[in-house]
């Protein structure tokens, strides 16, 4: 980046990080005007989501994107971010609330999605399998398969996995069963976690 657009770039930063986010928005054009870097419209996005103006911060980042010549780690980043601004608006199904995020929340939540999933397949497949400890004593080798256990042993913890996975979803539960629906997350509320991920950067 040229000397000049790299200390408005700089200048760009500080403003936002001071909260001064219309300002930041006018030197980081004045320095795009100097040089056309991507670097600067990533910084402007930010500065963008900072003012829940969602629209043009999307627009910004598409344009980071399309300025991302030979940056390829640059570029998978914007990237990324770009489809966390599209799908603000997009219904999360179980499968995405625990699964699809990034960023740290969305560690933990894959996390605890992971180990909810493998409760319940072990809790499936339980009353198919058992260790037959007798046949071990008796003939040194082991059978597995037992098809003769009780179902209604596992029946509530099932359940109660499958409600607790299905529970972005879940709208309401009661003697009628169990009513789902896709969830929306208000924009803001899914933005101002993408806000959090997604910092200025100084060149």
């Amino acid at each position: 980046m040229k000397a000049d657009a790299s200390l408005l770039n700089t200048k760009g930063v500080i403003l936002i990080r001071l909260g001064r986010y219309e300002e930041a928005i006018g030197v980081f054009d004045e320095a795009f005007n100097i040089e056309a870097n991507h670097l600067l419209m990533f910084n402007k996005a930010v500065a963008f989501l900072r003012l829940n103006r969602f629209n043009d911060a999307e627009d910004a980042m598409q344009r980071a994107v399309e300025l991302c010549a030979g940056d390829t780690q640059f570029e998978k980043d914007c990237h990324r971010h770009l489809e966390r601004l599209r799908k603000r608006s997009q219904p999360i199904i179980w499968s995405t609330w625990w699964f699809g995020e990034g960023g740290k929340v969305g560690w933990v939540k894959r996390c605890a999605g992971g180990v909810i999933s493998v409760l319940l397949l072990a809790y499936l497949l339980m009353p198919l399998v058992s260790l037959n400890t007798a046949l071990l004593q008796e003939e040194r080798r082991l059978w597995w398969m037992s098809f003769g256990r009780d179902w209604q042993t596992y029946l509530i913890p099932v359940a109660a996995l499958v409600i607790l996975l299905l529970s972005p979803m879940l709208k309401s539960i009661g003697p009628q069963g169990v009513e789902l629906s896709p969830a929306f997350t208000p924009p803001e509320i899914r933005l101002r976690d993408i806000a959090k991920d997604i910092q200025p950067k100084f060149d």
